[in-house]
Order: structure tokens, then sequence, then C-alpha cells
């Protein structure tokens, strides 16, 4: 509890626009920010997730890959198929190392293969430098953007 009370406090010094109340309440799209962060500010967060993709290979862990294909298989089970949606990245990030980027959507896709029901819908290249807070987060108009196209998949799956 101490530890996230400092990281809340922390993040209201840094972010003046946190709209932490609001971001509890909203179950379409709990945005915690309104404003886009500084153009020099967005460029260290950038630099600093290159410096770790250089250090270590994007990859998704064993373990998602593992709950992907038990979430897949209950749902099988009971009917249903699983659409899992691999998320909108930065443009900056992409630009990084294209192929080092997709070879971690393509393990995940190999992971779920041959799972039952389980779709993969990828998405990273779905959104502008434009539609994202950060280099992470989606602004609303992004969020829009990305709820589209992932309700419009779930209106496909059989």
């Amino acid at each position: 509890m101490v530890r996230q009370l400092l990281d809340t406090q922390l993040r209201i010094l840094l972010r003046g626009d946190l709209a932490l109340a609001s971001a509890e309440r909203n179950l379409t799209h709990p945005q915690r920010y309104t404003v886009p962060v500084a153009p020099d500010l967005l460029s260290r967060f950038v630099s600093e997730r290159i410096k770790a993709f250089d250090a270590e290979a994007p990859r998704v862990p064993d373990g998602v890959s593992r709950l992907a294909r038990v979430i897949a298989a209950d749902a099988a089970e009971l009917g249903r198929s699983t659409l899992f949606v691999l998320l909108p990245i930065h443009p900056r990030l992409l630009a990084w190392n294209p192929e080092r980027m997709r070879a971690a959507q393509r393990d995940f896709e190999q992971a779920l293969v041959d799972a039952p029901g389980a779709r993969v819908l990828d998405v990273s290249m779905l959104l502008d430098a434009g539609d994202f807070i950060d280099d992470l987060h989606p602004t609303n108009a992004g969020a829009a953007k990305l709820t589209r196209v992932v309700a419009d998949a779930l209106r496909r799956v059989d």
C-alpha cells in the first residue's frame, strides 16, 4: 500500500493532467491522462524503451503464452472462441527494428496455432503517433479506433 501511495502521489506531482478519479469510474476507456506528454519527454520514453529492447529483444513471456492456451482451451470446452489482441505499438518503437518486434508477435501467434477456437488480431500498426498519449497508451481517439477494429473482429468470430 505504501509503495502504491508513493507511486500515485509521484505521478500526480509529475503529471498535472492525471484524471485518476474518472479513470477509476470509466469502464469504457479508463484514461488516466488527458494531455499527450511533451515531445522531449516522449523521446526519452522511446529512447529508454529502445535501450531495453537493445539489451533484451522484446518477447512474450512463456507464462503468457501458456496462460493464453489455457484460456483458449477453457473457452473451447464451453463452446466459445477466443480473440487475443496484439495491441498497438507506437510507430517510433515499431521503427526501431520492425523484424524483431514482429518476431515476438509471431512467437505468440505460433504458440496458439493449434489452440482450439483461438484467433489473434494484430493491430500493432493501427495507430499513428498522434494517437498516443505517451509511448504506450492511446489517446481517447486512438482507443476509439482500436475499439472499432476489435468490435468488428468480434462480430466476425465464429
